[in-house]
């Protein structure tokens, strides 16, 4: 995988990934600020109030909020309920380039924030494989949507894919070949998530910047 592909530590607490589309941003902005459209590459909107002050939640609370500022089609930004994420917050930027769209994604981590799940050099950030694999994989599948074929259908076969095709062609009787493919891009898009949770995971041991030293 390109280097400028993966997530960029711009400090300690804040991260990006940039993606370019070629697609209008009038089209960009709907994929990243419509429901139905958010539900396809990312995750079901289940609370969504589209403006400045407008609450939003995303599947059953899985991660919810305010939305802080929207200037539509070129920026949106979020922040988080949970009150030990005061100053969190999340945004996409877009902008016109030649050809098409720049996406820039940028996530920022109130400092001073314990998380005990982490590594003892990541104890004060929430970054980790999972949540950055997951974004890399829905960018992914952004492309995906924007180019009008179905989701994670692009994804280049591996060995499990072909495993996985063998058990739906013996045993999948019961499936029509629209249900076959749909559990078979399901399976490769968490074999690929499980994939990029290592790549991740050893991208951020080498690239976090060190956490600063008390004086």
């Amino acid at each position: 995988m390109a280097e400028a592909e993966l997530a960029r530590f711009i400090d300690r607490y804040t991260m990006e990934f940039v993606r370019h589309y070629p697609h209008p941003i009038e089209r960009v902005w709907r994929a990243v600020t419509e429901p139905g459209e958010l539900a396809q590459w990312f995750i079901p909107p289940s609370v969504w109030e589209l403006k400045s002050g407008g609450a939003y939640r995303f599947h059953d609370d899985a991660f919810s909020g305010v939305i802080e500022a929207v200037d539509p089609p070129r920026f949106i930004r979020f922040n988080f309920a949970d009150p030990t994420e005061a100053g969190s917050y999340f945004q996409f930027e877009l902008s016109p380039e030649a050809g098409g769209t720049r996406l820039r994604y940028l996530q920022h981590a109130a400092p001073g924030v314990a998380r005990p799940w982490q590594p003892p050099h990541a104890w004060d950030t929430p970054w980790g494989g999972g949540n950055l694999g997951g974004w890399h994989s829905a960018f992914e599948e952004l492309a995906d949507l924007l180019d009008g074929v179905p989701c994670g259908s692009r994804r280049p076969p591996t060995a499990f894919s072909a495993i996985a095709q063998d058990w739906a062609d013996r045993f999948g009787a019961e499936f029509t070949a629209e249900q076959k493919s749909k559990i078979l891009r399901e399976l490769r898009e968490r074999e690929r998530w499980f994939e990029l949770c290592d790549i991740y995971r050893a991208h951020i041991d080498a690239t976090l910047p060190p956490a600063e030293k008390a004086i």
